[in-house]
């Protein structure tokens, strides 16, 4: 399948050399979601930039990156972000993420990248 994640440079170098990277972090209980570590959004359901609309201000926005990973690796989970598109403040969105505890360019093939932040050099 193919997702995609925004992440910060560090995790991007990191991932880059071949590191793998490694996440326990259970988000439930900070926010309205059951994912557990690295979260990422499938591309069939959301493009890069529609979800940056509502992931805007969660997310480390250095770099998006594109993958191709087999779905036996994540582990379907959920997130409710705010509507960008609701009509009110309040409304809010349930999606569909995947999650993993750890990652690395040996499982997660690396399809193509962009920076976020036209400022910085990928």
């Amino acid at each position: 399948m193919t997702v995609f994640r925004y992440m910060s440079f560090e995790e991007f170098n990191d991932f880059k050399i071949g590191k793998t990277l490694v996440n326990h972090t259970d988000h439930s209980k900070e926010h309205c979601t059951n994912s557990k570590g690295f979260c990422f959004l499938d591309e069939c359901d959301h493009s890069p930039e529609s979800a940056y609309e509502f992931l805007s201000g969660i997310v480390s926005d250095d770099v998006c990156v594109r993958f191709e990973v087999d779905d036996e690796l994540l582990t379907m989970a959920y997130g409710t972000y705010a509507d960008p598109f609701g009509n009110n403040w309040n409304d809010n969105m349930t999606i569909d993420e995947y999650c993993c505890e750890s990652y690395n360019n040996k499982d997660f093939k690396m399809l193509d990248y962009r920076c976020v932040n036209a400022f910085e050099p990928c």
